[in-house]
């Protein structure tokens, strides 16, 4: 595959894969992996959503599902992993990316909502002050 070429030659899915946590069970899916589902994803026309990045990967026949990990054997013949698994997989990626929330709501509120008495339109409900409680307007 051209793509996976690609990625092999950037060293930004070894990059990532450094990045991620260590110990544990072993991950199914690696950086490699979720990364080029995208790619095909995009390749086929398709938005670089996740689910459709897992279409495409579960769309690949099943000797390169096996080589990139998509299926794995073990005591079952063989597993496709799941959606669930390829989000979990793009999530912990992102997070070791940057482990900061986004978007951080952790900054103060005070302020956004208004205090005052301003009416869009009169007999309406509308947030008061800065806890959030429904008024009325009259």
């Amino acid at each position: 595959m051209a793509y996976e070429a690609a990625l092999c030659d950037s060293g930004v899915a070894e990059t990532l894969k450094a990045l991620l946590p260590k110990g544990g069970r072993p991950r199914q899916l690696g950086p490699n992996t979720v990364l080029l589902g995208v790619m095909l994803a995009l390749d086929g026309g398709r938005p670089a959503h996740l689910k459709a990045a897992w279409r495409a990967l579960s769309q690949l026949s099943v000797h390169d599902q096996l080589a990139l990990g998509f299926v794995a054997t073990g005591d079952h013949p063989w597993h496709q992993a799941t959606y669930r698994q390829y989000e979990d997989a793009f999530t912990k990626i992102v997070k070791a990316i940057d482990p900061s929330p986004v978007p951080s709501f952790k900054r103060n509120l005070r302020g956004v909502f208004s205090t005052g008495r301003e009416n869009l339109h009169p007999g309406k409900t509308s947030l008061s002050g800065t806890r959030g409680q429904l008024r009325s307007i009259g």
